[in-house]
């Protein structure tokens, strides 16, 4: 029986923030204002927790997904529907049938589908297939290699960066793996579990060359700053906070999900963003501008975030770029599940691979203009900066 229900809701050029707004390209407009998502959950080794019972992992008879969006406090509105719960092997005509009539049936635009890994590129195929022509919808089927509620979780990051494609993608139906996004029909796993597209033709990867498909399917050399915060803390249980770790918790993790992209690590500080002083940031910029890669990610305390993203869009020269995207978390990466850290990451890198140059700011599953963001710290989430 399927289940559903609602979860959760509520520029770059230097001029005033309001007036910058007019300036902005479509991607950023989209990202700023994000369209609801119909999130539809399959099951799969995503949705594995702890059995006691049966003293091992298995699906559970809830999914794992609706708490942990609330979690986020997420600008974006999520309406959730259960078709089934399965491991991806065991998904049957009869549920790929369903899987098709519930995207047919939701009023979104933006469908994305919680998969097991191995048979996630069948129910694509199938329904590009079934799907009508012209259906206006942007389906996205993701899933992941650990469980969601395992600690260092591929899940979250794959979550957030699907997340973030929808929003941008053209209408169709895409698998998002990998830090990569492929079109159904073209993707397969292989014997190491990796996601792989088969061979295209010249014509057809110049045409990609400068599509949003293209930016987010080509493996891009992405650069991370790393700058400190919640994100790369630990608790410490003699002061009964967390602290700054100088251990590289974000390049582990990148590193052991096994992102389809190259990555590139810089550290310019490890600091409670409190204790972020003028030098500090200028060795952030330094790290940017002196960078080959164009795509940069700088994970940051959310405190002076803000304050940061400003910093940097002053000092970047005018024909810069860079498309330049901070982040961070309200929880850290490491010890903490769940934690907000690994969605916000996927979520910066979605959108770091496809915005034109710029400063960008994304928390809470929305993307700002870095002249025109504050943390309402009453809250806990970023919204627009009241004093324009």
């Amino acid at each position: 029986m399927m289940v559903q229900k609602s979860v959760g809701t509520d520029s770059v050029k230097r001029l005033g923030s309001r007036e910058a707004q007019t300036h902005l390209d479509k991607l950023f407009e989209k990202f700023d204002k994000p369209r609801p998502v119909h999130l539809i959950s399959t099951g799969g080794t995503i949705e594995f927790q702890w059995n006691r019972k049966k003293d091992c992992m298995a699906i559970g008879s809830e999914s794992v997904l609706p708490p942990y969006i609330q979690s986020l406090k997420p600008y974006t509105t999520f309406d959730f529907t259960t078709v089934c719960l399965k491991d991806g092997r065991e998904i049957t005509q009869k549920d790929r049938r369903n899987i098709r009539d519930t995207v047919l049936a939701s009023s979104h635009e933006r469908i994305l589908i919680a998969h097991g890994c191995f048979t996630a590129p069948d129910t694509a195929e199938y329904l590009l297939d079934e799907l009508p022509a012209n259906h206006g919808k942007t389906v996205v089927v993701f899933g992941s290699k650990d469980p969601f509620a395992e600690l260092l979780s591929e899940g979250p990051f794959n979550f957030g960066f699907a997340t973030a494609c929808s929003e941008i993608l053209e209408p169709g139906v895409y698998v998002s793996m990998e830090g990569r996004i492929f079109r159904a029909g073209e993707v397969s796993v292989n014997s190491t579990r990796a996601f792989e597209e088969g061979a295209i033709t010249a014509d057809e990867a110049q045409q990609r060359l400068d599509s949003i498909f293209g930016k987010l399917n080509k493996p891009e050399t992405l650069h991370v700053v790393r700058t400190g915060g919640t994100i790369e803390s630990r608790w410490e249980p003699t002061l009964d906070t967390a602290v700054t770790d100088v251990n590289p918790w974000l390049q582990i993790y990148l590193e052991r999900i096994g992102l389809q992209l190259k990555l590139q690590f810089t550290t310019a500080c490890l600091k409670d963003s409190r204790d972020i002083t003028y030098r500090d940031r200028k060795q952030i910029v330094e790290a940017i501008t002196s960078s080959q890669a164009k795509k940069v990610i700088v994970p940051h305390g959310t405190y002076t975030m803000a304050d940061t993203g400003q910093f940097i869009n002053e000092r970047l020269p005018e024909d810069h770029d860079k498309s330049v995207v901070l982040f961070g978390a309200m929880i850290p990466l490491n010890g903490f599940v769940p934690s907000d850290a690994p969605f916000n990451c996927g979520f910066a890198t979605g959108a770091a691979l496809v915005l034109k140059a710029g400063v960008y700011v994304a928390m809470n599953t929305r993307l700002f203009n870095a002249e025109d963001v504050e943390k309402n710290r009453s809250e806990g989430r970023f919204e627009e900066a009241e004093n324009q």
